[in-house]
């Protein structure tokens, strides 16, 4: 987990919905083996860096697991943002650097990074295998018809129904509708009910 600080922070302002920037949306998992005793010391560390992070453009939020078993405390942090550029601005920043210092010690091996995209944003590490591999691309095309499905017949169905605008304007916003669902509700849902044949 490195930051050389030599590119330029990212322009700050507004995050525009999950999906709807100029690009692939990119999901980082990074896990962290601890210290033992080290639980507290880093709990504060991931909120200060989850709030550096959300200083800069195209930042969609971090969330943080505790995988079950293991000889060691061990945390996965999942952050996303928009865009690969996006990320990579963040990645590069001063401020990230700045944050990287302080973690220090509270680890015993250097953290491990993975980048997914596309469908794989979708089907990161479950907390009970987080070392397992991405499933099968026809089983995560399968999961995410399935899941996308019920949503683009009735949420267009119900925004259209309930909300006087222009066309353009409805279908904006049922496509932004759609997307946070999947990101935030639906697809964290069936991915831990189906995780075990995902990864089969």
């Amino acid at each position: 987990m490195t930051g050389d600080g030599t590119n330029p922070p990212a322009p700050r302002g507004s995050t525009p919905p999950p999906g709807l920037g100029g690009g692939e949306t990119v999901t980082v998992v990074v896990r962290h083996h601890l210290q033992p005793g080290a639980e507290v010391a880093f709990a504060d560390w991931i909120e200060g860096i989850s709030a550096a992070s959300r200083q800069f453009e195209g930042y969609l939020g971090t969330e943080v697991t505790r995988p079950r078993g293991g000889p060691e405390p061990q945390r996965i942090c999942v952050f996303r943002f928009t865009d690969v550029e996006r990320l990579d601005r963040w990645m590069t920043s001063p401020e990230r650097a700045a944050w990287l210092k302080k973690l220090g010690t509270l680890g015993t091996t250097e953290p491990q990074i993975d980048q997914f995209h596309g469908l794989e944003a979708w089907f990161p590490p479950s907390r009970e295998t987080p070392s397992s591999s991405t499933p099968v691309r026809w089983k995560m095309a399968a999961v995410t018809f399935a899941a996308i499905w019920p949503l683009v017949h009735f949420v267009p169905r119900a925004v259209t129904s309930s909300l006087p605008a222009p066309p353009l304007a409805l279908e904006a916003l049922s496509t932004g509708v759609i997307v946070v669902l999947m990101t935030y509700l639906v697809m964290p849902k069936v991915t831990g009910l189906l995780g075990s044949w995902l990864r089969r």
